[in-house]
């Protein structure tokens, strides 16, 4: 009788210490194509969301830094509102209809870095 108390409060905190992990705040980094400041306020509004406390996006690495909450957006939305915007991330691609609504200068799949 006293194991099984011992293991469930040991599975009690368990899973308080996985709920309490779950709302802190996370920081990803990951690759986003642009090549123009347009590109760079495009991605960063798209980043205006939700559950997202911080975001930048570096243009001359193209690499965004994001920080936010996993108890209220996942690393595949912050992934998926930028693509929504036409931009590939290296996790997922822009649609061709998604893509083709960005600014001319901000074909990136097209041009070179300017």
């Amino acid at each position: 009788m006293k194991h099984i108390s011992i293991l469930i409060i040991g599975l009690f905190l368990s899973l308080t210490s996985y709920s309490q992990d779950s709302k802190k705040p996370v920081t990803i980094t990951f690759h986003v194509e642009g090549i123009c400041g347009m590109c760079e306020k495009s991605i960063e509004s798209a980043l205006d969301a939700k559950g997202i406390i911080a975001a930048d996006y570096n243009l001359d690495t193209n690499i965004a830094t994001v920080t936010y909450k996993p108890s209220k957006i996942s690393e595949e939305q912050i992934h998926k509102l930028i693509t929504a915007k036409g931009y590939d991330t290296d996790k997922y691609k822009a649609s061709d209809e998604e893509y083709s609504k960005t600014h001319d200068c901000c074909k990136y799949r097209e041009q070179e870095k300017h």
